[in-house]
């Protein structure tokens, strides 16, 4: 029995679908592409802007202005480390800023060198253990000061003009003072 045109037809078309998807010819097998290299991953670093911010954020508070400030940036994380900042304030001042990293994840503390002192209620303190005869004009002024260091500010004492010395004695904010 001879195929039919319909066998035949079909017969063909198959094999020639079968030779088209089949690989007559050897070809060079495909690699995949090479891994990609490891993304280094750039180590974690204190942000000197963040703490620049938190300084000014703090003695702005305390009414402290300053003009400028410089802290490192791009210092590795490491608990425990410890570096400087450097500002300048309103008056002028140089100012230190010690900053300690409190832990392993970029958390820190920092503590200005100095105190914030407001000659007014220093003034007015000395005029409350003198009693109502005297009356300090120390300027509505906040200021840092060190240990040791000294302001002064006139004195009306009995109507008679004066000067009054104040010096910060201790962190602790004690002052001494006397009337020149």
């Amino acid at each position: 029995m001879e195929p039919s045109l319909k066998q035949t037809c079909a017969t063909s078309l198959a094999l020639l679908a079968i030779a088209a998807c089949g690989n007559p010819e050897p070809r060079p097998a495909v690699s995949p592409p090479p891994p990609a290299p490891a993304a280094e991953t750039a180590p974690k670093v204190v942000s000197g802007k963040k703490i620049e911010a938190s300084v000014r954020l703090g003695l702005g508070a305390k009414g402290v202005t300053l003009k400028s400030l410089s802290c490192p940036d791009g210092r590795p994380i490491k608990s425990g480390d410890t570096f400087d900042c450097a500002g300048v304030d309103q008056d002028d001042k140089a100012l230190t800023f010690h900053v300690v990293q409190a832990d392993n994840t970029g958390d820190v503390t920092w503590k200005m060198e100095g105190m914030i002192v407001d000659q007014t209620k220093i003034g007015d303190s000395i005029e409350s253990k003198v009693g109502h005869a005297a009356d300090v004009q120390c300027p509505a002024k906040i200021v840092i000061m060190k240990i040791g260091e000294a302001f002064t500010c006139p004195v009306l004492i009995e109507g008679k003009t004066r000067s009054v010395r104040m010096v910060l004695m201790n962190e602790n904010g004690d002052v001494s003072w006397t009337t020149l």
